[in-house]
């Protein structure tokens, strides 16, 4: 898919050439399509995620993780019509336990606490929606493994990136090799 992107005054202009709006506040997920070159307009969704999850509690992870998705993408989708709007969301999955970000640093530590030495899932789900109906999504879930921390590496984790990961499900970033403490064992993608 390739769009060239144009500036917000002539988007309205070029409805078959949309800008990309990212319905999130995320900054990092932001930053993370910059560093791609992708230029996107953060609009958060108000999307009631803990409704969701009561909804599909008893269904798979996967299904959850992708209608938490698809809600996001819809509800901005619908207040800016010929955008394309990309949501995502994250579901952490241990012994069918499902782990929220964690909000204050002792959070941070009871995650890593009750990871240590487990495998877990991580499902991550991207969605496009353009007019309020869906153009691309994708469930990808990742198996993942914490290794035992000594007491130490947990007390310098916290202490030196523990702000830095308040927000972060599973009170961990798997993609900053400084702590290597978790092993990405597999990832399977659905289309």
């Amino acid at each position: 898919m390739g769009t060239i992107f144009l500036k917000k005054e002539k988007a309205q202009t070029y409805p078959h050439n949309p800008q990309l709006i990212l319905a999130s506040s995320s900054k990092w997920r932001r930053a993370l399509l910059q560093r791609n070159g992708i230029e996107v307009l953060l609009k958060p969704s108000d999307t009631d995620e803990t409704k969701i999850k009561n909804q599909f509690k008893n269904k798979p992870s996967k299904e959850m993780v992708l209608r938490i998705a698809q809600e996001k993408a819809l509800s901005v989708s619908r207040l800016y019509p010929n955008f394309f709007v990309l949501a995502a969301d994250q579901i952490l999955d241990c012994d069918g336990v499902l782990l929220n970000k964690p909000l204050n640093l002792k959070e941070v530590e009871a995650s890593l606490r009750f990871l240590m030495g487990k495998e877990y899932r991580l499902m991550t789900a991207a969605v496009v929606f353009l007019n309020e109906k869906p153009f691309f999504q994708q469930v990808v879930e990742d198996s993942l493994k914490m290794r035992y921390l000594k007491e130490e590496e947990l007390r310098d984790y916290i202490l030196n990136r523990g702000k830095a990961v308040i927000g972060c499900l599973g009170g961990h970033e798997i993609e900053n090799k400084e702590y290597d403490f978790v092993t990405v064992r597999d990832g399977k993608e659905d289309s």
